[in-house]
């Protein structure tokens, strides 16, 4: 067999022959061969991934060697000539590591049942075998095998007589991979889970059978929702008592503050076109005003639910009505149909969430106190003086003084937006003329206690400017009655003073003044 061996076999080695001429094996010498068979053999070890057997490398007799240079793909030698199929190799399948039709030495696969290489690749080797056509392992597929010569005349033993029999492979073709069952919980489930036990441990919950495990888990959901928002209605209630109430709208830095008295309300019915809430609330959107104290509103509680229905998405109204008096023949005069005074926030302009208000004189004094800029205040005195006689007027100013003197905790206004009936000077009155001077001077006691000031007649002290026009028999009749007062300290604050006609069907004109937040920037011509 080894004759016939070197007969079919070609080796070109550099130590023997030309290169151009192939050198039979029978012409090198043998421990040359056997050299040249130990590198092969190591090298096909080394491409499966194999580990070397330490039993004997190969048969001289059986196994010659081939340079690795001679070896192709496809299965023949480049000088042309075919490999062999010699009973010491054998021929590896499709995708296996060395390549198609690469032959391989059988004694490689040796390596494969040594105990150091139990998987079936080289220890220090990170490659795993690759499965053969069959889709299994070639370790598997594959058993030892002796030799030829060794296996001559010698009866291979069963595998059911071998006392250590080969281990298992770890998983065959057919079998469903193994997956690793061990689980780990994450962190933030466990903690929920530790939350919840500690909640129902806390409560002592223990849930019903299953009949009626869906009813008391809605429970359990509504009661965890109450008590979410018992606590953020007690968080909101220390973050007011720690920063006071605010403004949550975003109002402006400046507003309009005016007052006018628009002698009753016209028809009744809110409706109506000659109704004067209407034309009121279209005032205060074209000409941006915030506040309205209306004078002679002539309301009452029906009366303004009529009006809020129609315009309450543009105008909140707080209101003050004279009581009910009682007439010499017996009956009750409604007091909502004289007097009364009202004030109108611009729902577009104006905060109207958190209004205090405070009534000073039924009907003729209402006081108002809202948070208009962030964290800023702002209190507004509506007054309508009676027009009445001198007596009624003294007593009316008088109630006034004593209500602040009776409450030093309600906050003192910053403007007071009035129709006085009276003057305080001569020049206030076409032709000219003067109040007497009891009231007057009760009204610079009032002024004293707020620490007022004529804000018009300061800015403009020589001008001549009215708010009511009377025709009598003697002529006509001009006077400044309708006034706005604003604190001393706050005049650096208030702007544009004016005296305007309204477009109301009324017999006074219209005052206003711009009032600006303390923390406004200055702006203008520097």
């Amino acid at each position: 067999m080894g004759a016939s061996l070197r007969a079919q076999v070609v080796v070109q080695s550099p130590l023997a022959g030309s290169p151009s001429k192939p050198t039979p094996v029978s012409a090198i010498d043998p421990g040359i061969t056997q050299k040249w068979a130990r590198y092969l053999f190591r090298f096909a070890c080394h491409l499966c991934g194999a580990t070397p057997s330490t039993g004997p490398l190969i048969a001289a007799s059986a196994i010659s060697t081939v340079p690795y240079s001679s070896f192709s793909p496809s299965g023949s030698s480049r000088s042309g000539e075919p490999i062999i199929d010699a009973p010491g190799y054998q021929r590896l399948g499709e995708g296996s590591r060395i390549g198609a039709g690469w032959p391989m030495p059988r004694t490689a696969q040796r390596g494969i049942d040594d105990p150091q290489c139990q998987t079936g690749r080289n220890p220090t080797s990170n490659r795993r075998p690759f499965p053969n056509d069959q889709g299994e392992s070639s370790q598997q597929n594959e058993q030892e095998q002796p030799p030829p010569e060794a296996t001559q005349g010698t009866q291979i033993p069963d595998a059911s007589d071998n006392e250590n029999p080969p281990p298992e492979p770890r998983n065959s073709g057919n079998e469903p991979r193994r997956e690793n069952t061990r689980s780990y919980e994450n962190d933030h489930v466990a903690s929920n889970r530790r939350m919840n036990n500690e909640l129902h441990e806390r409560e002592n919950l223990n849930r019903p059978e299953s009949a009626r495990r869906e009813e008391w888990d809605d429970h359990i959901l509504e009661e965890r929702k109450n008590r979410r928002l018992r606590r953020q209605a007690l968080r909101r209630e220390a973050h007011r008592q720690r920063r006071g109430h605010l403004c949550k709208k975003n109002t402006s830095a400046s507003i309009k503050i005016a007052g006018l008295n628009i002698r009753g309300n016209g028809k009744i019915d809110p409706n109506h076109p000659d109704n004067k809430w209407l034309h009121v609330r279209q005032l205060m959107s074209q000409r941006n005003i915030a506040m309205l104290v209306v004078g002679e509103a002539h309301l009452d509680s029906e009366r303004r639910a009529a009006i809020e229905r129609i315009h309450g998405s543009h105008i909140k109204i707080f209101f003050s009505r004279p009581p009910d008096t009682q007439r010499a023949d017996g009956s009750t005069s409604n007091g909502s149909n004289s007097g009364g005074i009202a004030i109108v926030l611009n729902k577009n302009l104006a905060n109207v969430e958190g209004i205090q208000t405070h009534e000073v004189v039924a009907g003729h004094a209402l006081l108002l106190e809202s948070n208009w800029h962030k964290s800023e205040k702002l209190s507004i005195l509506a007054v309508y003086v009676p027009n009445s006689n001198d007596e009624t007027i003294l007593n009316f100013w008088i109630k006034v003084n004593d209500f602040f003197e009776r409450n030093p905790n309600i906050r003192k206004p910053d403007l007071m937006v009035s129709d006085c009936n009276m003057v305080e000077e001569p020049m206030d009155r076409l032709p000219m003329r003067s109040d007497k001077a009891a009231l007057v001077d009760t009204l610079d006691d009032l002024k004293s206690t707020l620490q007022m000031e004529d804000g018009w007649r300061t800015t403009y002290p020589d001008s001549l400017k009215y708010t009511f026009r009377q025709t009598k028999n003697t002529g006509v009749h001009h006077s400044r009655l309708d006034r706005i007062y604003v604190r001393t300290q706050c005049s650096d604050n208030c702007f544009e003073w004016k005296i305007e006609s309204s477009g109301l069907k009324t017999d006074h004109k219209m005052v206003s003044v711009r009032f600006t937040s303390e923390s406004a920037p200055m702006v203008g011509g520097g």
